[in-house]
């Protein structure tokens, strides 16, 4: 491991060039090397941030000698990358839609394929509705929820961690929001009905564990992720629950993962209208759903 690190720090020059172009240009090798999906963008984003630049002034800048006393810091953010540590990890924040949301060790990073989710509940919530965001991690869907409409939301997960991370969220970016936030492992703790259900529940099975990359098994917490063989426990749960949470005509909004072979669609009973699995906005039809939508309509 020694005589690795040593040659990979002397093969990229220890990640510093003459000025801010090659610096940039090392670090993207060194990811490139070791197989990362997007080196370069990684590199320039992790550089710009590590400067308090912008990228647009990563670029403008670039024939700038890069800054020695900021030597020892980008060198052990590029090692940090190069252990697969995300990147948004490594920044601790993450965009999601409209608002910058911290991401601290131990509770799920949002993902951007998740906007997608977000879009269709935004669409779906009617205007001073209340919502359930289940499974709610750092609280990114129902706090942006309550960023742009004029609801009033609960949000709840098993995990307590979660719960305090999302808490603070709350009140750093929408203080005068009215959101509840609750420990609660699934509906046990919740009470009340809602006009909507939202949800982005642990869905890999855990026969996916071994094509998962390092950036997700080694620093996402495993209980949001798996869910055992089929990768549909919690969803089949959340289904048969959700019916005793929802006002009539109400919407059930469910993410659901790439790999599962069921037909998600085929768990809802006939009681449940407009049910549809949907693909990421502008996909090929080629493209696997990733997400359920439904309406409760019983007779």
């Amino acid at each position: 491991m020694l005589l690795c690190a040593a040659w990979t720090w002397k093969k990229f020059k220890l990640f510093i060039g003459k000025d801010i172009n090659e610096t940039v240009k090392l670090a993207r090798d060194a990811f490139e090397s070791i197989g990362i999906d997007s080196p370069w963008l990684d590199a320039e984003i992790l550089l710009a941030d590590s400067l308090n630049l912008t990228r647009e002034e990563i670029l403008v800048k670039g024939n700038n000698p890069f800054p020695s006393e900021d030597s020892k810091k980008w060198q052990n953010i590029v090692l940090r990358r190069m252990k697969r540590e995300p990147v948004d990890r490594i920044l601790g924040k993450k965009r999601f839609r409209k608002l910058d949301f911290n991401v601290v060790p131990g509770v799920f990073s949002p993902r951007p394929e998740t906007e997608e989710l977000l879009s269709r509940a935004l669409e779906r919530i009617p205007e001073n509705g209340c919502f359930l965001d289940l499974c709610c991690g750092t609280g990114c869907i129902g706090i942006s929820i309550a960023n742009e409409r004029n609801c009033q939301g609960v949000l709840c997960d098993i995990d307590t961690k979660a719960v305090s991370h999302a808490q603070s969220e709350a009140k750093r970016l929408l203080p005068n929001a009215d959101l509840t936030i609750v420990q609660s492992d699934l509906f046990e703790n919740i009470e009340d009905k809602f006009d909507l259900i939202v949800s982005n529940p642990p869905y890999i099975s855990t026969k996916e564990r071994k094509s998962l990359p390092p950036e997700v098994i080694n620093f996402d917490p495993e209980g949001s992720l798996f869910c055992g063989p089929d990768g549909l426990h919690v969803c089949k749960s959340i289904i048969d629950k959700a019916p005793n949470y929802l006002n009539k005509n109400g919407w059930l909004l469910i993410e659901y993962g790439f790999c599962q072979k069921d037909n998600v669609s085929n768990l809802f009973s006939s009681d449940w209208t407009n049910v549809k699995q949907r693909k990421p906005w502008g996909a090929p039809r080629s493209e696997k759903d990733f997400f359920v939508e439904a309406q409760w309509s019983p007779s």
